[in-house]
């Protein structure tokens, strides 16, 4: 039995000698692989904070002191010292334990979150409301260096000063140089200079500030320092600008350094400003990494995954294929990431056009109105962000991009379910977000070959904004010769029939075949089933002409309430048109955590369910006209 075993709480870890947590990180970093390796997800991240995790769980009074992470890819160790180890074996399956943090799982999960740079500004508030509740508890806030390319990392930082504190307001910078792609930007050089400068040598001369609220035993904790730490300085620089007390850098995986930091910083009564601790970590320390882990194994695949086809490619890399071949012919052509250039598969642009390819790090407001910038001035922007991450730019979008109706393409990936990171990460929000803006075009291929057509017409869209949205999903390669320019809101019948019409937005399109076909051999009746192709501006004529044509109208797409089904039925309103229209889009709630297919299937849009509710309006108009 190993120490781990007898570790099923915070209280647990505290009755253990300090020699014994090398150990116990020892037994957690084997227990983290070896889920990681069956079940796929965060890997990178949670090896790199094991020892963090024990020091911060072994010195503080959790759950009373609250720890806010960043995000959650870190919150394996977290969860396996907070009493889930057990159900992390399950992680991110339906009805199981999330990868992320939730707050209804556990009192130890202070706050949920499955987007970077929301901690300093949560715990900040739960610091505040302590003081106003009379509380005298810590708080501490863990960021990632790539979660401090957020502006909102900064805009919490500056008004965290302001405050005073009942407790201790920490911020522990974790910085493995990393975010999902490298870290990028002039604050990751900033960083690599205060670990590379000097500060070991001049210990001796540490800022006076600093010394006056170290208590007695500070020389020997320094020595411990010298020999742990990469260093320890406290000094004139951007975050003593801005008001804090600096301490760092330091070996995030030295147990002992670490812990006679936090205790000093828990201990002293004289800090009364917030503190940031800059602790220097390792990505997926002590994994001997596959070639399917992502950015410094980030993310890790199930051993269990089948291996992909060669004839097989992904929905984001035919997109960025159609880029690169469009890329050729023009060198006005750019490309826009948000610190996700392997999973949009931009990496692969950016091998060939280096200088046209920019990441901007974890800032999509940026992204957004630096490619407005590129716009203005004749470059044809590509803004290629996650539809989960697009949420956090919306303002740029309307106020930057569509107002001054510049030609800026969004590309808009993981749009619909996501599968296993939950509705943290689900992209179902954007039809609904982006077809309400004038001027907008939104478009949503069914499948490779269109989505090949729609970055072409994007493409040659030079007087305003259009997106186009596409789904984590396997694919068969297109020929990308086969490009065309598609008119601006027209779709297309891909199924003649007659009683019921059905028009499909985006990839639902297959799983609406399905069902037509299962329809026609159980009542022998054939549906209609059309491509619309576009959320906006919609096929005006052709919803006209299926509307006055059949008996009943469906709309299908993988967004919420108020997208592109809410605009079909205003138009046949407007116009007068009394029609049997019934809508289906994603329900009203959000959906947990679990597969791609499960997650449809529980929004009822896979093809059993699809089928069920077809033929349910077949039996009702066939009733009506016996009746």
């Amino acid at each position: 039995m190993g120490i781990l075993d007898n570790i099923n709480s915070p209280l647990d870890l505290r009755l253990l000698n300090q020699e014994d947590l090398v150990k116990l990180a020892a037994e957690i970093r084997g227990e983290i692989i070896s889920i990681a390796l069956d079940r796929g997800g965060h890997l990178g991240a949670s090896l790199g904070v094991v020892e963090l995790t024990i020091a911060l769980h072994y010195v503080f009074n959790t759950p009373e002191d609250l720890l806010v992470w960043d995000i959650g890819h870190q919150s394996y160790t977290h969860k396996i010292i907070t009493g889930r180890r057990s159900a992390l074996k399950n992680v991110r399956k339906k009805g199981n334990i999330s990868g992320f943090l939730r707050r209804s799982e556990s009192i130890y999960d202070t706050f949920g979150a499955g987007h970077s740079s929301t901690s300093i500004s949560a715990a900040l508030g739960m610091a505040v409301a302590n003081k106003l509740n009379h509380k005298k508890a810590h708080v501490i806030s863990i960021i990632g260096d790539g979660a401090l390319s957020s502006g909102m990392a900064y805009e919490a930082i500056n008004n965290a000063s302001l405050h005073e504190f009942s407790g201790k307001f920490l911020i522990i910078l974790n910085d493995n140089e990393m975010s999902i792609s490298p870290a990028v930007g002039a604050l990751t050089c900033y960083l690599r200079k205060l670990i590379n400068s000097t500060p070991l040598l001049k210990m001796r001369n540490l800022a006076k500030d600093f010394i006056n609220f170290m208590p007695d035993s500070f020389s020997d904790f320094a020595k411990r320092a010298e020999k742990h730490a990469k260093g320890f300085i406290s000094g004139n620089n951007l975050f003593e600008g801005l008001g804090m007390h600096y301490i760092g850098p330091v070996d995030g995986h030295d147990i002992d350094a670490l812990l006679s930091i936090l205790n000093h910083i828990k201990s002293n009564i004289h800090i009364t400003k917030p503190v940031l601790l800059h602790v220097i970590t390792e990505k997926g320390r002590g994994f001997i990494g596959r070639a399917e882990c992502d950015e410094m194994y980030h993310t890790i695949s199930s051993i269990h995954n089948k291996e992909s086809s060669p004839a097989l490619t992904s929905m984001s890399q035919v997109c960025i294929d159609t880029l690169i071949d469009i890329a050729k012919t023009d060198n006005k052509v750019v490309a826009i990431s948000a610190a996700m250039l392997t999973g949009t598969c931009l990496k692969s642009m950016k091998d060939i056009f280096p200088d046209r390819v920019f990441d901007t790090g974890i800032a999509e407001q940026h992204a957004v109105t630096f490619a407005a910038g590129l716009a203005s001035q004749g470059i044809k922007p590509f803004v290629d962000i996650y539809s989960t991450f697009l949420q956090r730019a919306y303002d740029q979008i309307i106020h930057d991009v569509a107002i001054q109706s510049l030609p800026v393409r969004f590309l808009i990936d993981r749009a619909g379910f996501t599968g296993e990171d939950g509705p943290t990460h689900a992209g179902i929000f954007d039809i609904a977000f982006l077809s309400n803006i004038p001027n907008f075009i939104v478009m949503a291929p069914s499948s490779p070959e269109e989505l090949v057509m729609m970055v072409f017409t994007a493409y040659l869209l030079n007087d305003r904004p259009c997106a186009i949205r596409f789904p984590k999903r396997s694919v068969m390669k297109p020929k990308l010769e086969n490009k065309k320019q598609l008119k601006l809101g027209e779709g297309r019948v891909v199924r003649h029939g007659s009683m019921l019409a059905i028009i499909s937005l985006g990839t639902r399109l297959e799983r609406c075949l399905e069902a037509a076909n299962l329809v026609e051999l159980e009542y022998g009746i054939s549906v209609t089933v059309a491509d619309a192709r576009f959320a906006k501006p919609i096929d005006y004529k052709l919803i006209m002409e299926l509307a006055l044509s059949h008996k009943a109208l469906f709309t299908v797409e993988e967004g919420v309430i108020g997208g592109f089904g809410s605009h079909v039925a205003e138009y046949l309103g407007k116009n007068g048109i009394k029609t049997d229209l019934e809508q289906i889009f994603i329900p009203d709630r959000f959906i947990e955590h679990q597969t791609i297919e499960e997650a449809y299937q529980e929004a009822r849009m896979c093809t059993n369910t699809l089928t069920e509710r077809f033929m349910k309006k077949i039996r009702s108009i066939l009733q009506d006209t016996a009746s």
